[in-house]
């Protein structure tokens, strides 16, 4: 268990009751690209999107890249406002250990500082969408939507029966069926949050797309992605740099 506030700087704000706060939306596609690695890969020009998002004075990073490689690491490090290096030290550089990241009740995945901030100034917070395992529940969170327990790879022997068995194809075609579920889900409960409190709210969205497997086609339509889920579950897979 990390003591977090050892390492991350605790902020407090004073809010009158005469100061208007705004609902404030903190939404994840994840793995999506930069405009120019999209052109450069994938052949896309995404500028009809990132210009409408200027014209309405969003700010859109041109020359934007992550802060680690992996979501476990990034996500963590943003909604703390740090980086978390820090673990090294803590842990060895050996260490396999994601505990300190998506630990259930204290991983700084759930246990975060930009949560305590927001909570400590009277909003409510909401988390939508999630990845696997069970970073749906967020203790700091007063809701969390769209979460279905999808991964039955989690449980030895269904992972053996799907590696080994016909019975895999049926268990990755339903775990897809679930993720694009949860993903529905998400955009589906976005624009209705706010209007479920009196408080503000701080809605933390973090949605897996367009991260692999690819499950939505180009017109949203449902395809059997290229990459299997078991193949993505697989430690082997999980630990190498595929």
């Amino acid at each position: 268990r990390m003591d977090s506030p050892f390492y991350f700087e605790e902020h407090s704000f004073s809010v009158s009751e005469s100061d208007s706060l705004p609902n404030v939306y903190y939404i994840i596609l994840d793995g999506y690209p930069r405009n120019d690695v999209l052109k450069k890969h994938l052949d896309f020009d995404n500028s009809e999107f990132t210009n409408f998002l200027k014209q309405r004075e969003f700010y859109v990073a041109e020359n934007s890249y992550s802060n680690y490689s992996l979501s476990s690491t990034s996500i963590p490090a943003t909604m703390n406002m740090n980086y978390i290096n820090f673990l090294t030290d803590e842990l060895g550089e050996d260490s396999r250990s994601y505990d300190p990241l998506l630990g259930k009740d204290f991983g700084l995945y759930a246990d975060n500082q930009v949560i305590k901030n927001f909570k400590s100034m009277g909003y409510k917070v909401a988390k939508i969408g999630s990845v696997p395992m069970y970073l749906h529940e967020i203790p700091l969170a007063d809701l969390s939507l769209c979460y279905k327990s999808i991964h039955l790879m989690d449980n030895r022997l269904f992972d053996t029966v799907g590696r080994t068995s016909m019975m895999g194809y049926f268990i990755e075609r339903w775990s897809e069926d679930l993720q694009r579920q949860i993903i529905l889900c998400a955009f589906e409960e976005l624009p209705k949050i706010s209007s479920y409190y009196e408080e503000p709210v701080f809605v933390w969205s973090h949605i897996m797309l367009p991260h692999f497997p690819l499950i939505f086609g180009p017109n949203g339509e449902p395809i059997t992605p290229g990459l299997s889920l078991l193949v993505m579950n697989n430690p082997e897979f999980t630990e190498s740099d595929w």
